[in-house]
């Protein structure tokens, strides 16, 4: 089982992707160097500990007390959900619907079946109190987004803590997936990093895909205070996931904390010009976006119509909950935003 994604350059020729999520400034220019340099040992194997770069993203997402052994790191996100499902081999699974497609399709591939906590439109497609009463003791993974991708809505903690606590009762895993987190001003207010050691059975996924702009290089890692389940995990990766240059890459990116900052915001004044622009003309925003794209309604032929104008956006209809009509911008940079809306009152008016 495959999924489409955006960002497919390759078979169409565009001016402008927004079929994409990352960040609008690219990747940083010491992770470039950190890549070029790498280069010089590319006839040797990466390291398969990677002991140094999992200390430092430990240190750095959880605090000093964190060690290596609290991380696995992976050939981005998406590997890291693959190698969980096959690890646990669940024979149920949750997954939100609309959210993420790997999730339901790294389940699938494994021999687990999938059940869908069903997001409401009338509600914005917002998570809400039920599903912690849908949580059982045959539900032996749940996969949450958040902020949920595509549809940008955001869950509190106070909802997150409620289902961390359900999910102990049933022996559920929680992976709680918080790549979009960084690009929110409030992130620290959401995360549930802090809470690794109350809830043995959560996990935190994050990718340096989106927010460093690394989707190409591919790296991301999972946090748990479980060793033994992060063990599990390990077992069933394959040696030398991760390469040279995205090691490399990856503890340059930790140093980026201006850049971060930087980036937060451009996404901030960015988005709120997008939706003023949008509403001015008549778009359907849904909910209140927050992080770095934004979910909206419009007429069905929109993407193609777009395409013929030289730019990709991601048409959500492949979103199990959703249909034809329902579409997700990524924030870009100021210059690509703004022939966005011009091409936009082209293709409405």
């Amino acid at each position: 089982m495959r999924s489409n994604h955006g960002g497919d350059i390759y078979r169409n020729r565009v001016d402008f992707d927004f079929s994409v999520n990352v960040n609008p400034y690219g990747m940083p220019e010491s992770c470039e160097r950190a890549i070029i340099s790498s280069l010089k040992n590319a006839s040797c194997y990466p390291d398969c500990e990677m002991t140094e770069l999992r200390a430092k993203i430990a240190q750095k997402e959880l605090g000093d007390k964190a060690t290596a052994e609290n991380v696995i790191c992976g050939n981005g996100a998406s590997e890291l959900i693959y190698a969980l499902c096959q690890a646990q081999l669940p024979l149920q699974a949750m997954v939100t619907a609309p959210t993420f497609k790997e999730y339901e399709a790294a389940v699938r591939i494994n021999g687990g079946i999938v059940l869908y906590e069903a997001l409401e439109e009338l509600n914005a497609f917002a998570l809400t109190e039920s599903i912690v009463d849908h949580i059982t003791e045959e539900v032996e993974l749940l996969f949450l987004c958040n902020p949920n991708n595509p549809t940008g809505q955001v869950m509190s903690r106070e909802l997150l803590i409620k289902i961390a606590e359900r999910c102990e009762q049933t022996d559920t895993f929680l992976c709680l997936d918080e790549c979009f987190l960084p690009f929110m001003d409030d992130e620290e207010d959401y995360t549930m990093k802090g809470y690794l050691s109350e809830f043995p059975h959560l996990m935190i996924l994050k990718a340096f895909t989106k927010i460093y702009g690394m989707a190409g290089i591919r790296f991301g890692y999972l946090l748990s205070e479980n060793k033994e389940l992060l063990e599990t995990i390990r077992g069933v990766m394959q040696p030398w996931n991760v390469s040279i240059p995205a090691q490399a890459a990856a503890m340059a990116a930790l140093d980026e904390d201006e850049y971060v900052r930087k980036t937060k915001k451009l996404v901030r004044e960015e988005r709120e010009y997008l939706l003023s622009e949008m509403k001015k003309l008549g778009v359907e925003i849904i909910g209140e976006p927050k992080a770095n794209y934004i979910f909206f309604k419009a007429a069905d032929d929109l993407a193609a119509r777009f395409l013929e104008k030289g730019v990709l956006i991601r048409s959500c209809n492949n979103y199990t909950g959703l249909g034809e009509g329902y579409f997700r911008i990524g924030i870009r940079t100021p210059e690509a935003n703004r022939a966005f809306i011009d091409i936009l009152k082209e293709l409405i008016s």
